[in-house]
């Protein structure tokens, strides 16, 4: 399979000498010490791709790490070329026999399957479809077939000082979307309840359940928890619950990395929509056991 190496690049200048002889110079600049190079399963190297690689990583408008994250998309490109033994050139008339589409559609599947984050199948079509730019403003791609549609996406934005502005993007028919699909946010196909299941659910739960399964429930429903993050709440961390201060009867509940509720991802923040029976219900008990044990 393709494999993605690093190796150090120095620059050197080409010029002939006093005989007509090729002479090699070597350049004043600083070499690129992890310079992003793809080669395919036989050992030889993707001449292309890793020209465009080196153009980036000299470019000094760049990051450093920008051709690397944009190689590492690359080279899932290449196992899948190889998988298909297909010619990143050949672009055929039939759209479902070029290459690119059945590499979106491949992405799409594991997306679908889970095995792949949309955000990186996202990243991986848009670093493509830029080696695809690059290879036809080079000449590389040689074909009277249409690569793909293009169109202009105009994005407005206010700037530091508050005046709105306009920025335009080129964007591809081939760019996957953002958008999220239900199949692929929630576990196992689950759809989210109606707020008319909801309300009965949790007149259910609180007639015929444990307390705790009811109050964890509508912790859940009114917050947004998941229930990891549910579960390691603890008296202690409740108690660190302050008032909205726009918004009477709502709480705030610290969440993350220090305050001993487990966020996915490890992400800090507040849970905005703690209504207080939740947090005074659960310090109540849990006071009013600890009283009895006493």
């Amino acid at each position: 399979m393709a494999r993605l190496d690093y190796i150090r690049y120095e620059f050197f200048d080409a010029s002939l000498g006093e005989q007509g002889e090729l002479v090699w110079a070597k350049q004043a600049r600083e070499p690129i010490e992890r310079l992003p190079q793809i080669f395919w399963a036989d050992g030889s190297g993707w001449a292309e791709a890793n020209i465009w690689a080196l153009e980036r990583a000299a470019n000094v408008e760049l990051s450093p790490e920008t051709p690397k994250r944009t190689m590492k998309h690359l080279r899932r490109y290449a196992e899948f070329l190889e998988v298909e033994q297909v010619d990143w050139r050949h672009f055929p008339v039939r759209k479902d026999e070029q290459p690119l589409r059945k590499f979106r559609k491949q992405l799409l599947d594991e997306v679908d399957r889970g095995e792949l984050a949309l955000d990186t199948a996202r990243n991986c079509m848009a670093a493509v479809i830029q080696f695809h730019r690059f290879g036809y403003a080079n000449d590389l791609v040689d074909t009277a077939a249409p690569l793909w549609k293009d169109h202009v996406v105009i994005i407005p934005f206010f700037d530091s000082k508050g005046f709105k502005r306009t920025m335009t993007r080129l964007k591809s028919d081939l760019s996957i979307s953002n958008r999220r699909r239900i199949g692929a946010v929630l576990e196992d196909g689950l759809l989210p309840l109606r707020a008319a299941h909801m309300t009965e659910l949790l007149k259910f739960t609180a007639q015929n359940s444990v307390k705790e399964l009811h109050i964890m429930l509508g912790t859940g429903f009114f917050t947004g928890a998941r229930i990891g993050t549910i579960t390691t709440m603890t008296v202690t961390c409740l108690e660190t619950a302050r008032e909205h201060p726009e918004v009477q009867g709502l709480y705030l509940l610290p969440v993350g990395p220090g305050t001993g509720i487990a966020t996915k991802g490890s992400v800090s923040g507040d849970l905005l929509r703690l209504v207080r029976y939740f947090v005074s219900s659960h310090i109540v008990e849990a006071n009013s056991r600890e009283e009895k044990r006493q």
